[in-house]
C-alpha cells in the first residue's frame, strides 16, 4: 500500500459526462481538493481513444497551447481545467485528470460524446 492510497480523493471532477456539436470549444473541469497545496503537485490531462487502449498525455500545467488544447491552471480555487477547441468525432474521447505528486498519480475521468 503505497501513497497513492490515501490520496485517491484528491482529483476531483464535477463532470462525468458531456456531449458537444462539431466546432463547439468545451473546457473540462477539474480540481484538487480543498486544503491541498497544488503547487506540491504537477497536474496532467490524458485521453483515451477507446477502453483498453493506451493512454495518451495531451498537456501538463505551464505547457503552451497546442492547436487544440489549452491548459488552464488557477490555483486560487484550485482548478486545472482544459479547454478542446473546434471539436470533432475524433475528441469523442475519455480525458483523465491527473495530479502528480512524487510517485503516486491520482486520476479521475471525464467522456465527451461528440453527437
Amino acid at each position: 500500500m503505497g501513497p497513492s492510497v490515501t490520496s485517491a480523493h484528491i482529483v476531483l471532477q464535477s463532470t462525468r459526462f458531456m456531449s458537444a456539436l462539431p466546432g463547439d470549444e468545451v473546457t473540462l473541469d477539474c480540481s484538487i481538493a480543498a486544503g491541498v497545496s497544488m503547487s506540491s503537485y504537477t497536474m496532467y490531462w490524458y485521453k483515451q481513444d477507446h477502453y483498453g487502449e493506451p493512454i495518451q498525455f495531451i498537456i501538463k500545467e505551464y505547457d503552451k497551447p497546442t492547436q487544440n488544447y489549452e491548459a488552464i491552471l488557477n490555483t486560487n480555487d484550485n482548478s486545472f481545467n482544459l479547454k478542446v477547441s473546434k471539436v470533432t468525432a475524433q475528441d469523442s474521447v475519455t480525458y483523465y485528470c491527473a495530479a502528480g505528486h512524487s510517485e503516486a498519480r491520482t486520476v479521475h475521468t471525464l467522456t465527451i460524446s461528440v453527437i
